[in-house]
């Protein structure tokens, strides 16, 4: 299993924004405090079905998204 211990918190939000998934849902945090319309991910991958779902647990540590 890979652990994030040797990577810095600008190589995991690099990371992260190489997913497409990951990265709709920082775009969508940043640029808003509420949770889009089902209607705005309702046609997008399964993924990001399920961290819409999990909004609100969902946040920026260390300038990187984490779940809480």
């Amino acid at each position: 299993m890979a652990t994030l211990s040797n990577w810095s918190p600008t190589e995991i939000k690099t990371e992260q924004l190489r997913d497409p998934c990951i990265a709709y849902l920082i775009q969508a945090i940043e640029g808003s405090e509420t949770r889009p319309q089902w209607q705005a991910v309702s046609d997008k991958a399964s993924a990001v079905k399920i961290l819409w779902r999990m909004w609100d647990q969902l946040n920026f540590g260390r300038g990187f998204l984490v779940c809480t």
